[in-house]
């Protein structure tokens, strides 16, 4: 049993200023509960509810085209791939300083998700013998309904991933799949325990709740974000970019191979979300290191200063980061030329290393704060 919906079809402006961040925990919770409401139904949403969905509740008033797709269907089926999109497209509530999920992570987990469900199909249909029929084993009186947990659907499709995994499926997904921490794994496992039909929001959603922010980026970690960046590229260094992912060991070996690191945006925003991704994942520090929460801030203020909105501040750009951070009498391009090793712009990384020097370093050094106070800011 599937939810049949008018979808809006809509042309997606990636190279837009405002760029996306993935989804906000408020998004990734809307969507959740955007999908707990209608699944399930047999009549059709009308198509002002998506509207209004889109619209009003992910703010996204960008639409260009809309129009009806008879083809079209929103369920448990489709809805990684609405993650996925709602992940990309511009939200004028997306703002790197709040809380969420970045597109790599997003990608990372719909894919992830989507193997392990055609993993337990496949597993179920070996598990299944000559002659065998769904009635077998079934006594008089016997319902479909039978036995089935909360926010149960019908499977649609007999051999076919279905969008949905039990609650021992996903637990197993949890144990073998995921690298999270084991009051982490429990509590998540704890919160669906009644529920039989997890579908990829739902366990969005409840990752989003439960995990833990990483620990942010230490100098060491600054200096190797400031290689990724090659202005002559279109994008980061990707070999660079893997070594990096790979010591996260976000996920078992079997599924590391599932990160994309492909990007929509030019190659400045994608460092600044690249930066927001690896602090909020990153558990090994030495020494004075910027907060994941942070990171997110000094990503933030970045920003602001990038008032050309290609993702990099230029020489003309960086005189009111230079009045804020340095003193009247040292040289401004001088200072320039160190922060961005001769390159014709600054990126995030690159002011991330100012922000260290001049902010984290120098309390640390003045015992304005202790690493344990800095650390608080994440919480």
């Amino acid at each position: 049993m599937y939810l049949k919906i008018t979808l809006l079809i809509c042309a997606l402006h990636f190279f837009a200023a405002v760029w996306s961040v993935g989804l906000m925990e408020v998004h990734i919770n809307k969507i959740d509960e955007f999908f707990d409401k209608y699944r399930g139904r047999l009549n059709e949403v009308p198509k002002n509810i998506i509207i209004h969905f889109l619209l009003n509740e992910m703010l996204y008033n960008k639409l260009t085209k809309v129009y009806t797709s008879e083809d079209a269907v929103i369920d448990d089926k489709t809805v990684p791939n609405f993650l996925l999109k709602m992940g990309l497209i511009d939200k004028d509530i997306d703002d790197p300083q709040e809380r969420g999920m970045t597109t790599y992570e997003i990608k990372l987990y719909v894919k992830m998700f989507n193997v392990h469900d055609k993993k337990s199909v496949e597993g179920e249909a070996e598990g299944k013998g000559e002659g065998d029929s769904e009635a077998e084993g079934k006594g008089e009186g016997d319902s479909e309904a039978e036995g089935k947990g909360e926010g149960d659907i019908e499977d649609d499709g007999e051999g076919e991933p279905d969008g949905v995994l039990t609650h021992a499926e996903f637990s197993d997904l949890l144990d073998a799949v995921l690298n999270l921490e084991a009051d982490v794994k429990l509590k998540i496992k704890n919160k669906l325990k009644n529920n039989n039909a997890i579908n990829v929001a739902k366990f969005l959603a409840t990752l989003m709740e439960h995990r833990t922010r990483g620990k942010g980026l230490d100098k060491r970690h600054i200096e190797k974000a400031i290689t990724l960046y090659e202005c002559y590229y279109a994008n980061l260094n990707r070999g660079k970019q893997q070594e990096l992912y790979e010591n996260l060991n976000i996920v078992s070996d079997e599924y590391k191979d599932l990160i994309d690191f492909e990007h929509p945006q030019s190659i400045g925003y994608e460092l600044q979300e690249f930066l927001i991704f690896w602090a909020e994942n990153n558990n090994e520090v030495e020494g004075v290191a910027i907060p994941s929460k942070d990171v997110r801030d000094i990503v933030y203020e970045f920003t602001r200063y990038d008032t050309g909105n290609d993702g990099v501040v230029s020489f003309e750009e960086f005189e009111p980061i230079f009045r804020s951070y340095f003193n009247e009498n040292e040289d401004i391009r001088g200072v320039f030329k160190k922060y961005t090793n001769n390159n014709a712009d600054m990126t995030a990384a690159m002011f991330m290393n100012i922000k260290y020097d001049k902010i984290f370093l120098r309390n640390k050094n003045n015992e304005d704060v202790t690493m344990e106070e800095t650390n608080d800011t994440a919480k």
